[in-house]
């Protein structure tokens, strides 16, 4: 059950000044939907907002802001990276999924499909501007943490019963209802009737309901004698349910209008999980080549002036100020602190309970600019800084308490970033 969240936000320079020199090295691109400020604003509003709405408080992140040219190369975050996680725990007995059986039903909880995040996973891998405007545009999800907040209820009723009735349970990410109910029957094959699923756009064709990505829905299989207990949480809690097909047998995965007849899919699910197709990428050894640091020590005052307005490096009230840090009663450290609140805290901390002394600890290190000049040690920075943060919660079994998730952010297909990767 999530707890707390933790958000990054990484961008070009957002000039919000005329007076950082540093911003006007290099001429400001054009920039094809949103500034750098505004993504700066307007995302943070964002995870702020649902972070508030859902009950989840934001109380560990970070920010960084870059731009460099040199030997006719520019480098910035021409797109843009916002990373949004958060921590929680769940019980152990609940950590592996059981294998659905032939007439265990697929149910539905969440919202109606829009035409939102079509294509998602595909254009968060491409540079911006690859595709159309409108293709790019229908990618974006939205979120709606209300409805988030309604389904989570629902699981967490589900959850915390002496015997969890869920066999299976997955989220709608890139692809929606064909990725997310696919892998609940991979095991077994499943036939979902379309005509069930809940359509918030009558102009979406069966290609938009089975394969957008709105936000706030969950699959799930269950025996059919359970859905009546999950029917009756779902009243309660507000959160839409809908009992949308059945696990087969058969190994056949069906999409299919009861209605009309319509069959939008109709495969064995070997074609999508049995042999996929191969991607071969290809790559050039580059070595990356820049000038050394040059400073005159009599600049030593003015240099150290601009750093601290760097956006990673200034206060960080601006983003902390605007979001709930302590919802729940069970945070132990957010960002602020001392009296004045003010954001130095490196790591959060979430606890177990109500009375006891056990928690969570979560924290972030990232070395994108040390990477460009050297991927290995830009690896090595990146760990080192997540650990230095995280030292301030008492681990009880030492660094064996520590479990770190990393995320890649270089287009693999740009040339020497697949080598690069492999270095790391």
């Amino acid at each position: 059950m999530p707890i707390a969240g933790t958000a990054v936000y990484m961008t070009s320079y957002p000039r919000t000044e005329a007076e950082r020199p540093w911003e006007q090295a290099t001429e400001e691109r054009d920039w094809l939907y949103q500034t750098p400020e505004e993504i700066l604003i307007k995302a943070s509003n964002g995870a702020s907002d649902f972070g508030n709405k859902f009950g989840q408080p934001l109380i560990t992140g970070s920010v960084l802001t870059f731009e460099h040219f040199e030997k006719f190369k520019k480098y910035g975050y021409d797109k843009v990276i916002m990373l949004a996680g958060g921590i929680g725990f769940g019980n152990k007995k609940d950590s592996l999924k059981s294998e659905p059986q032939k007439g265990d039903r697929v149910i539905l909880l969440g919202g109606d499909n829009y035409r939102i995040g079509m294509g998602g996973g595909a254009v968060s891998s491409v540079a911006t501007g690859e595709f159309e405007n409108n293709i790019e545009l229908n990618a974006v999800q939205r979120a709606n943490p209300e409805m988030q907040k309604r389904v989570y209820n629902a699981i967490r009723a589900l959850s915390e019963a002496d015997e969890n009735p869920i066999i299976s349970i997955h989220d709608h990410g890139a692809g929606g209802h064909l990725n997310c109910l696919s892998e609940l029957v991979e095991s077994t094959g499943g036939k979902i009737d379309t005509s069930k699923l809940p359509v918030g756009d009558p102009t979406l064709s069966q290609k938009e309901i089975i394969g957008n990505e709105s936000q706030e829905r969950m699959g799930l299989v269950m025996k059919q004698e359970h859905v009546e207990l999950l029917t009756k949480i779902a009243e309660r809690e507000r959160a839409p349910i809908y009992n949308i097909g059945e696990a087969t047998g058969d190994m056949q995965f069906t999409f299919e209008n009861s209605k009309t007849g319509e069959k939008a899919i109709d495969w064995q699910l070997g074609y999508m999980f049995g042999n996929p197709p191969k991607t071969v990428l290809e790559d050039t050894t580059l070595f990356p080549d820049f000038d050394e640091l040059e400073y005159k020590a009599e600049d030593i005052n003015t240099l150290v002036e601009n750093v601290l307005q760097l956006e990673s490096v200034a206060s960080k009230d601006w983003l902390t100020n605007k979001v709930d840090r302590s919802v729940t009663g069970r945070i132990a450290k957010q960002q602020g602190a001392g009296k004045l609140h003010l954001p130095l805290n490196n790591v959060g901390v979430i606890t177990l309970d109500y009375k006891g002394i056990a928690g969570f600890a979560t924290s972030i290190g990232h070395a994108p600019v040390a990477g460009l000049v050297d991927a290995p040690k830009g690896s090595i920075l990146s760990i080192a800084e997540s650990l230095t943060n995280i030292i301030w919660a008492p681990l009880t079994d030492h660094l064996k308490s520590v479990s770190l998730s990393a995320n890649w952010m270089w287009p693999a297909k740009i040339r020497a970033k697949m080598h690069a990767f492999m270095k790391r």
